[in-house]
């Protein structure tokens, strides 16, 4: 139940300033006796929340080392067209460790290990004529009214 402050300041009062007992505080606003001892006490207030700290208990050491072996290992493979997705280690989880808990959770875990990989970018640069780059190509062009796939050459200079 989410106590406003103004409730809480109601609680206080009937507790403080009438003198009125947990018990008929409780009965009156028709709320819990936990909740009127807690506000009573005066050391939970409704403005100040507690943190969230519990850190989650299914991605153990272990299972996060075998996420990063596989991680590894499709690296290592190099194929660009069959990487290993992050379902597919989920069902490797759960076939292999036996592990119980949802797709989205291993789908998240594999995001932060992907995004800890340091990526490096290195721009090539050339002088004028130094270097060219090569590529072959199709295209359908009309030639005297008549459609034809012709090859393509490109050679631009860097």
């Amino acid at each position: 139940m989410i106590i406003d402050v103004d409730l809480y300041q109601k609680i206080r009062e009937m507790y403080t300033v009438h003198q009125m007992s947990q018990r008929a505080i409780a009965r009156e606003l028709k709320i819990s006796r936990n909740t009127v001892r807690k506000y009573c006490k005066g050391d939970n207030v409704p403005w100040e929340r507690k943190k969230y700290s519990r850190e989650p208990d299914v991605l153990t050491p272990d299972v996060m080392d075998f996420i990063r072996q596989c991680i590894k290992q499709y690296e290592a493979e190099g194929i660009k067209k069959q990487q290993h997705t992050d379902r597919r280690i989920y069902h490797r989880l759960v076939e292999e460790k036996g592990f119980k808990c949802g797709e989205s959770t291993v789908r998240l875990a594999v995001q932060q290990l992907k995004d800890e990989i340091p990526k490096a970018f290195v721009p090539l640069e050339f002088d004028p004529g130094e270097a060219a780059q090569v590529d072959w190509g199709e295209a359908t062009v009309y030639l005297d009214n008549k459609k034809v796939t012709i090859n393509l050459f490109y050679v631009p200079l860097l």
